[in-house]
């Protein structure tokens, strides 16, 4: 499953959705986060389609485990 936000899109959205929320558009920094159930190939695909639309500044945001 991919969200955009707390929306579920479907991965051919993507796109178009970013284009309507970015404002510098693909110069945006954009952020990829998985919780820990992501398939890793899923997130790679993610980022494939991003960076494949002229996205280049992507990053990854991972959370510290409770009571770490």
């Amino acid at each position: 499953q991919v969200y955009l936000g707390e929306d579920q899109i479907d991965l051919d959205q993507l796109i178009i959705r970013m284009a309507e929320l970015t404002k510098n558009g693909a110069e945006e920094r954009i952020y990829v986060r998985g919780d820990a159930s992501a398939d890793y190939g899923t997130v790679m695909k993610v980022m494939g389609v991003l960076s494949g639309a002229g996205y280049s500044k992507i990053g990854l945001i991972t959370s510290q485990e409770q009571g770490q």
